[in-house]
């Protein structure tokens, strides 16, 4: 019976070893990060910390973009983010709308959706003239009714809508629907 209790410590002692030294790369990569963000203003930290491309926090729980990023790794290849550039190009914008603003989407951009919702708050973001649950990317796109022609940008305007944000290839675009466009994106 001793045996048999002296053999499950030691197999116990292994096992927590081994998690240590499994969790060991963890450590390497949290102290990597918060060195990079020690001392910087936040909007460089939040830059930082959303690049898919230097942050594994910005990939994990994303299996997809995790297997890309290792294919980029293995070819050598980095693509830029997208997060970090829309996000920082969304809080610059911030201080440019008013508290009272209410923009529309033009995009099927689940990304502008969240993070301008976010961001721009109280301000709303919409996706559609009328109530519709967003829930994900499928949903978005459902939702979302092109912006064609100068009587739908008077119809939204009608609807008490005062901004359109696009996407377009040069990034987000922000217009105020009186016409002249406020601010063109990263």
């Amino acid at each position: 019976m001793a045996r048999s209790s002296a053999f499950r410590r030691r197999l116990l002692i292994w096992l927590v070893v081994a998690d240590l030294v499994a969790a060991a790369r963890t450590f390497v990569d949290w102290g990597v990060l918060l060195h990079r963000l020690s001392g910087r203003p936040l909007l460089e930290r939040v830059w930082i910390s959303s690049d898919e491309w230097s942050n594994f926090l910005a990939r994990s729980g994303r299996a997809g973009l995790q297997r890309v990023y290792e294919d980029a790794q293995r070819r050598d290849r980095h693509a830029a983010s997208r997060i970090a550039p829309t996000w920082t190009w969304l809080v610059e914008q911030r201080d440019h709308l008013p508290l009272d603003a209410r923009v529309y989407l033009d995009a099927p951009t689940i990304l502008l959706y969240y993070h301008a919702n976010f961001i721009w708050f109280p301000r709303p973001v919409q996706a559609a003239p009328e109530p519709h649950l967003v829930k994900d990317d499928v949903t978005l796109r459902e939702a979302v009714r092109p912006v064609i022609s100068a009587a739908d940008r008077v119809h939204l305007r009608d609807l008490g809508y005062t901004h359109l944000l696009q996407s377009t290839t040069e990034g987000p675009r922000l217009e105020g629907l009186g016409g002249a466009a406020k601010a063109a994106g990263p």
